[in-house]
């Protein structure tokens, strides 16, 4: 590997310097003004989270996808692995009382170097 420093300007003569690599790489970035789309069933108690086209990258991308009843929260799903565009979870209709339930969801793209990417979502689960 061949690296060109350019724009420097030393005198003749012995120089000590130190060098120090920046990574660069990163994961493609989100399609803004897009969101997850979220859907319930409340005849079937039934979440179904979807993600298709929402992030994109070269490579095949694994998902990690949690749920939670606290933004961040996985105590409905905790780090559900999956190379699908979705992930559908249940959900118990006896735990969404008169005004509802909000359900918070977290999926993370990551490609096959580890670089990953969130995007989170909310729904109101209502009976």
């Amino acid at each position: 590997m061949c690296t060109d420093f350019k724009g420097l300007h030393l005198k003749d003569g012995l120089h000590r310097i130190s060098i120090t690599g920046i990574n660069r790489n990163k994961s493609e970035k989100l399609h803004y003004g897009r969101t997850l789309l979220l859907r319930w069933n409340p005849s079937g108690g039934i979440v179904t989270a979807s993600w298709d086209s929402f992030f994109s990258s070269e490579y095949p991308l694994q998902y990690e996808v949690s749920a939670g009843t606290v933004q961040g929260g996985s105590d409905i799903v905790q780090w559900q692995k999956t190379r699908e565009n979705q992930l559908i979870f249940s959900f118990d209709k006896e735990a969404i009382g008169p005004t509802g339930k909000d359900v918070f969801v977290s999926v993370c793209a990551i490609s096959p170097s580890r670089l990953y990417e969130t995007a989170n979502a909310q729904i109101l689960l209502t009976s």
